[in-house]
């Protein structure tokens, strides 16, 4: 008895097998964890250069409508490559500097976002650029929801991206239309400008 005892406590045979079982578990979840936090990367990457692609697009417009909008949309529903749905919200902000204050000229939203308002300013008054005064700037917004595909203790997280840009071809991004200004900048009135009085008194005398 006493010798099988001392055979079995000095027997080395299968602990290579043991210690893998042990350790297995604790490389698996190492894997899968580089994996996870490498996908989380990889989309947070993606949907900041979604974001900026969007923006660089819009600021090269001058007027843009829902149609626009929708394609904006899409583009970015094909990038996201995500299987939640994102969001997006453009809007063009405009700054006056004798009240020193943003004003929110129009706002669009697809898929979830709601428009943006003038309420909404003082929220975002830290994340706005500084302008001179009558500036615009287009405001580009996104979000998607990323969820993991096993728990390695990552909790799902929404990847959203602020992108202000100063339109490129035009003092301002419109939508619809721009209202219409002479190309002095000058107002259009009735009144009879001080030539045309002086003309018509010649004309009476």
């Amino acid at each position: 008895m006493k010798k099988s005892l001392a055979k079995f406590r000095s027997e080395q045979a299968g602990n290579i097998s043991i210690e893998t079982l042990i350790i297995f578990p604790l490389l698996a979840w190492g894997f899968l964890a580089c994996f996870i936090f490498f996908d989380a990367y990889r989309q947070k990457t993606l949907n900041t250069r979604m974001a900026d692609t969007i923006a660089d697009v819009v600021s090269r417009e001058s007027v843009v409508g829902a149609s626009f909008i929708d394609g904006m949309y899409s583009l970015q529903q094909y990038l996201a490559r995500s299987e939640n749905p994102p969001a997006l919200r453009i809007s063009t902000i405009s700054y006056d500097k004798d009240d020193d204050e943003y004003e929110v000229e129009w706002s669009k939203a697809r898929g979830g976002l709601e428009e943006l308002t003038n309420a909404d300013i003082p929220n975002l008054t830290d994340k706005l650029p500084i302008l001179s005064s009558d500036d615009t700037f287009i405001l580009v917004q996104t979000k998607t929801d990323h969820a993991p595909f096993f728990n390695v203790g990552l909790p799902a997280f929404e990847l959203s991206e602020f992108i202000p840009v100063s339109p490129r071809g035009s003092p301002r991004v419109c939508y619809e239309s721009c209202p219409a200004t002479p190309a002095d900048g000058t107002v259009e009135t009735d009144e009879p400008t001080v030539a045309e009085d002086d003309d018509e008194n010649a004309s009476d005398q």
